[in-house]
């Protein structure tokens, strides 16, 4: 409970950072970035709407992730620590946002077919995984380079800092696919109903 507790915490005054990332931007006149990083502060809601909506609850750990992430791409682009601290701070929030993406990912295939979880001991899960998010990442370099080509911004540094992005995209997902199945299959024993955390609310 305490971890939970803090975890929101912490969402929330990222949450909070973000918006006043966007406020500074448009003061500015950033106006790229205080779009971006009103869409970013959206998807941190994500998880809120999903509970309110249809009544999943998501673990604050995964709500805490997803939060992290968006915030230090927001902030990293407003504030200038991609440049600041190249290439430390890039690879990190790569690796991250990878783990995330894979984590997502995994949860996904567990959901939509649990039965990959029994019959394969989850590594066709962790193969798709990785293939999943070493793809996502690709499509991000291709976008980081069309923003590049045609917004004038400099988010790729050469061809050397586009392989170690997709190199620690990778590292991300096969992190993030083995730890998933490793709780999974334990999950798997304790709880078969509900394999990941994620809770469904009963309609009253």
């Amino acid at each position: 409970m305490r971890v939970g507790k803090v975890g929101s915490s912490l969402s929330y005054m990222m949450q909070l950072l973000i918006i006043c990332y966007v406020i500074y931007s448009i003061f500015i006149g950033d106006y790229l970035w205080a779009s971006l990083g009103l869409v970013c502060f959206l998807l941190t809601q994500i998880p809120t709407v999903l509970e309110r909506r249809i009544g999943v609850i998501v673990p604050s750990e995964l709500k805490l992730l997803i939060t992290l992430v968006l915030y230090l791409h927001v902030a990293g682009n407003v504030r200038g620590w991609y440049d600041c601290y190249y290439p430390v701070y890039d690879k990190v929030t790569h690796f991250l946002a990878a783990t995330l993406v894979a984590a997502l990912g995994f949860i996904a295939i567990a959901v939509l077919d649990p039965s990959i979880m029994i019959e394969t001991n989850g590594y066709m899960a962790i193969a798709i995984t990785i293939i999943f998010t070493t793809a996502m990442g690709a499509f991000w370099e291709i976008g980081e380079f069309l923003f590049d080509r045609f917004l004038g911004t400099r988010l790729q540094h050469g061809l050397t800092d586009t392989m170690l992005d997709l190199v620690f995209d990778f590292m991300g997902g096969c992190i993030a696919s083995f730890i998933g199945n490793f709780y999974l299959r334990r999950k798997l024993k304790e709880d078969p109903i509900n394999l990941i955390g994620i809770e469904i609310k009963a309609e009253m």
